[in-house]
């Protein structure tokens, strides 16, 4: 069986794009930070469905007070965590969109600086690939 190839990138390809953003810090630390948060409460909320369960001994032996008290805890935690995620994709996205944009403003000016006798010689897609 032939072993399948893959491209890779050019050296250094990948420190230019991460070089675009620097613009955007606080976005990706708060994007991390908002990761973070809402995977710690992804993992607590089996914990406390758990717990509630442990609260149940046997039938007619159920401590409902503590019960209703861990599902209060347990939609506060899921609403907390739509949230965070909510967030997080803001500043996903508004990375993103700034990056592609900063690459495609740069993009442009390069080729509008190239010689005219350059785009002739070669093809649209070259100058674009490159």
């Amino acid at each position: 069986m032939a072993k399948k190839q893959t491209q890779k990138a050019p050296k250094g390809t990948l420190r230019r794009v991460l070089s675009y953003l620097r613009g955007y810090r606080l976005y990706l630390f708060f994007s991390l930070l908002l990761a973070l948060g809402s995977v710690i409460l992804t993992l607590w909320l089996p914990v406390l469905i758990g717990d509630a369960i442990d609260h149940i001994i046997a039938p007619g032996q159920v401590d409902f007070a503590q019960i209703s008290a861990i599902f209060l805890r347990c939609v506060f935690i899921i609403l907390a965590t739509a949230l965070f995620q909510w967030l997080m994709n803001i500043c996903n996205n508004k990375m993103t969109y700034g990056v592609a944009q900063s690459i495609r403003n740069d993009a442009f000016r390069h080729i509008q600086t190239l010689p005219l006798s350059y785009i002739d010689s070669h093809k649209a897609g070259d100058i674009v690939s490159r």
